[in-house]
């Protein structure tokens, strides 16, 4: 295992921990260390091994330490310095006494778990575990218009997209300079800062990358709008670090400020519009994973009248986002409540949603959530074409198996072409270009192209440079007389 393995997982305690490490790591190398030094730490080499070992386990594993394995023990540390953390959350005082007894056997080889307890136990607890949630029946007052962007996009725009991009390492950096060498007139991230998307988190791997990056590949002080969905990541800190960037990031543009984890992005002649769901909200509760019959994630329960809306009173045609997929090919989305209708791979409460308009307006929808790039079959289950891209960062390891289907129902559109490769341990990174600049009529065709970018790992780039994956049209879908 490399030591510097970036590992999450999907679940809302241990990726809590994650952060809680992490940031720790970070306060103690000091401000502006990178993100890779920062997965070399010790306290983090540790933690993404025991993360790793529990994953690996099914949940269940337990770690033991190893007399001369160093790495074992460090890793059974981080063990221990979480069920600290979740004694203190408990408030089982005699338990968080009796895991200090335990550590004291080990004080001499410690990195500093004992601090990580206490940062997990005030980032679990806080806000009473409340999620945020901007509701336009709430903060919009009803309006349902809240939540589309003032701002919006020139008729020749360059539109990019990224999917699950948050690690802040430096591949992220470098896939983003890539597509800001389109000459974008926004980006549209999928969702997904990790590890659960801290305050913390979502300054130095998010909102500090981008300016960052802006600041160097388009000069100082120069800025195109980015836009954001909330990932189930962004939700394991209740979204407490992911609706300030809302905020903030697009301050220095009139205009383009997004309210809501969920937003409505138009082209000024009203020929085609990006809608963004939240799909995260539903994907945050700590009981959920390890429900076998959970089914979902859905909406909101008010965000579905509101979704429709838009596509009602639209004209044009649609391009819908989402950080959970619709349907997979890989993965099983609804457990055992989607065992008697036999559709464990379409997320159900999703296709209800927005099932009456698949035929008349979407011309396509893009999702993340998998760490992989994969075109499906055009037509699958109602839909013109499902598209895949939550591969823009994260650093899947080839032996996943991401393409491996698991759904013998949900096809790709070529089994063997269409794909991201690997080089050595890691699937290559993926982004998509949206281009419509060629169209002939507002709601005329658009180009969209796809292209991968290669995952470093811990060596560096062997051609940092992107290759061009697929290109194709998207059509509005006729409506029937």
């Amino acid at each position: 295992m490399s030591n510097v393995r970036f590992v999450r997982a999907q679940d809302r305690r241990l990726s809590l921990w994650q952060s809680s490490v992490a940031e720790n790591a970070r306060r103690q190398m000091g401000e502006g260390v990178s993100a890779i030094a920062v997965l070399a730490h010790p306290l983090m080499r540790a933690t993404n091994d025991h993360v790793a070992a529990v994953l690996a386990g099914g949940g269940g594993a337990a770690l033991q330490p190893v007399a001369g394995d160093e790495r074992q023990t460090a890793a059974f540390l981080s063990q221990l310095g979480l069920e600290k953390g979740m004694a203190l959350v408990d408030g089982d005082i005699e338990r968080a006494e009796a895991v200090d007894v335990e550590f004291r056997r080990y004080s001499d080889i410690d990195p500093g778990f004992l601090v990580c307890a206490l940062t997990f136990a005030e980032y679990y607890m806080a806000h009473d575990g409340k999620l945020l949630y901007n509701d336009w029946k709430i903060q919009g007052g009803g309006d349902p218009d809240y939540g589309v962007i003032e701002w919006t996009l020139p008729q020749d725009a360059v539109v990019g997209i990224i999917g699950d991009w948050g690690t802040g390492l430096d591949d992220a950096r470098a896939l983003l300079k890539e597509v800001l060498a389109f000459d974008p007139a926004a980006i549209i991230h999928l969702g997904d800062v990790y590890y659960s998307g801290t305050p913390h988190e979502c300054r130095v791997n998010y909102t500090e990358v981008i300016a960052e990056v802006f600041a160097e590949a388009l000069g100082e002080g120069t800025r195109v709008p980015v836009f954001s969905l909330a990932g189930n990541h962004e939700y394991y800190a209740l979204g407490y670090g992911f609706y300030p960037t809302l905020t903030t990031i697009n301050e220095s543009i009139p205009s383009a400020e997004q309210v809501a984890s969920y937003f409505c992005l138009r082209t000024i002649d009203g020929g085609w519009q990006f809608l963004a769901m939240d799909t995260g909200y539903g994907d945050a509760d700590p009981f959920d994973q390890v429900d076998p019959w959970y089914a979902g994630p859905g909406l909101h329960k008010t965000e579905v009248k509101w979704l429709r809306h838009q596509l009602e009173s639209f004209a044009g045609a649609t391009v819908l986002l989402s950080h959970h997929q619709l349907f997979s090919a890989h993965a099983t989305l609804n457990g055992m409540w989607s065992s008697e209708s036999a559709t464990p791979y379409v997320n159900t409460f999703l296709k209800e949603a927005v099932e009456p308009y698949l035929s008349s307006g979407i011309a396509a929808w893009l999702w993340g959530h998998e760490h992989n790039f994969a075109v499906y079959k055009d037509d699958s289950f109602g839909l013109a074409k499902g598209r895949l891209l939550g591969c823009s960062a994260y650093e899947e390891l080839t032996a996943s198996e991401p393409y491996k289907v698991n759904c013998q129902e949900v096809e790709y559109l070529d089994p063997t072409r269409y794909r991201v490769s690997s080089e050595g341990d890691y699937y290559d990174h993926a982004y998509a270009i949206v281009d419509f600049s060629k169209r002939k009529d507002p709601s005329g065709p658009v180009s969209i192209s796809y292209h991968r970018f290669p995952s470093w790992g811990e060596i560096g780039p062997s051609s940092p440079k992107s290759r061009l994956i697929y290109s194709e049209e998207l059509v509005r879908p006729a409506v029937a007389p």
